[in-house]
């Protein structure tokens, strides 16, 4: 990826002239970040925009922002990506790079789009994937600002043995031709036979005079709370009356709805960090599993572990997804008649909206760290400690 910035920056100043707005797509918000900061080392400062950085919270943003270069990806504030698109759609700023999962959900456009680089990291393999045709598509049409430009430019960057295929991809029509409707009874038949099967091996519905079908307990659980299958089916046979807190929170974060968790380069070493100064150990713990990083995001919110970055933002995908299985959870305990074990997971739902542990004082949830409070305050705190000191 480094050797690809002086190839953008030079596309950069060959087909966006006169101050043409650019768009770079990169693969990760890492990538995100050191681009900008690269390109920034081409660029001037334009005081001009101090107004605007005052109101940015990220520093690094602060600083790239300054040279005419902004980043977008899912970590930032939305305080500081309305700030980046402000500033791009008006022309403050020349070049925003942003990482390649935003190119669906920003409704920016440029004359020139540089996709740098065409693979990303899958944490799961362990290796670097193509981007789908899809996605690519999708950063392509990002190009041509619609009734500005009369045109648009898109410069791909790829590995060598890689060029001919997109060249091939982008002057070439694939050939395609479906022979589905030829088979479609066969496989409408295939699909939903094994449909069926699977809900049916689930316990989510249960097949009566083999064709009538009716659905069970933990297929409404399921369907009422929108999760999967596979989690309801976990939860039912996994919980036992005997489970205790630690077991309870290991089958919550072995929940289908974890397993889209990004493990991105080099974040292995964070989460072993990360599981090394939670409350319960890991067994031989996978550091590429999103289930096993979504416990450890768990037991650091309650402990309220400060974790920044990507983890902060991952924490809040896994809280989101926690109070939604919890409730499931609950219906399934109390479904088996299991009393003491779902006050558990009721105790385990207010951990979470509370973040703090079962056993720490209710007091923890008023107060907060002195380091977090106003500076008037902790003046304020130090002057009554000393003087409580003297008498």
């Amino acid at each position: 990826m480094q050797a690809m910035t002086k190839p953008t920056y030079t596309a950069i100043v060959q087909h966006a002239k006169n101050g043409k707005p650019a768009i770079v797509f990169v693969p990760t918000r890492k990538h995100a970040r050191l681009t900008a900061v690269d390109l920034m080392t081409y660029s001037s400062v334009d005081k001009e925009l101090e107004p605007f950085v005052a109101n940015i919270k990220e520093p690094m943003l602060k600083e790239t922002i300054q040279f005419g270069v902004g980043y977008l990806h899912e970590g930032l504030s939305s305080t500081d990506q309305d700030i980046v698109k402000t500033l791009f759609e008006t022309g403050w700023i020349q070049v925003c790079v942003m990482s390649s999962s935003m190119c669906w959900g920003v409704p920016l456009s440029a004359h020139l789009v540089v996709v740098m680089g065409t693979q990303y990291y899958d944490g799961r393999e362990n290796a670097h994937t193509d981007y789908p045709v899809t996605d690519l598509l999708q950063m392509m049409g990002h190009a041509s600002r619609p009734l500005v430009d009369n045109s648009g430019k898109c410069v791909i960057l790829c590995h060598a043995p890689r060029k001919e295929y997109y060249k091939k991809f982008l002057y070439e029509a694939f050939p395609v031709e479906s022979h589905l409707h030829h088979y479609l009874h066969d496989n409408l038949n295939g699909v939903v036979e094994n449909t069926i099967s699977d809900l049916e091996a689930s316990k989510c519905v249960a097949i009566e005079d083999e064709f009538l079908l009716s659905p069970l307990n933990l297929g409404m659980i399921a369907s009422y709370y929108y999760i999967s299958y596979t989690t309801i089916e976990r939860f039912s046979s996994s919980l036992t009356s005997k489970t205790k807190l630690k077991g309870l929170l290991e089958i919550l974060a072995s929940a289908s709805e974890y397993e889209q968790l990004p493990i991105r380069p080099g974040e292995e070493e964070l989460i072993r960090r990360l599981i090394n100064h939670q409350r319960f150990s890991f067994e031989n713990p996978k550091y590429t599993d999103p289930n096993v990083k979504a416990n450890a995001l768990l037991q650091a919110h309650f402990s309220r572990q400060t974790i920044g970055g990507n983890l902060a933002s991952d924490q809040q995908e896994v809280l989101i997804y926690a109070s939604r299985l919890l409730q499931a959870m609950v219906d399934v305990i109390s479904s088996n008649g299991w009393l003491n074990l779902a006050l558990l997971a009721m105790e385990v739902s207010q951990m979470v909206t509370q973040g703090m542990w079962e056993r720490d004082s209710m007091l923890s949830n008023c107060l907060t760290s002195p380091r977090n409070w106003p500076r008037g305050a902790r003046k304020i705190l130090g002057k009554a400690l000393r003087q409580s000191l003297i008498w």
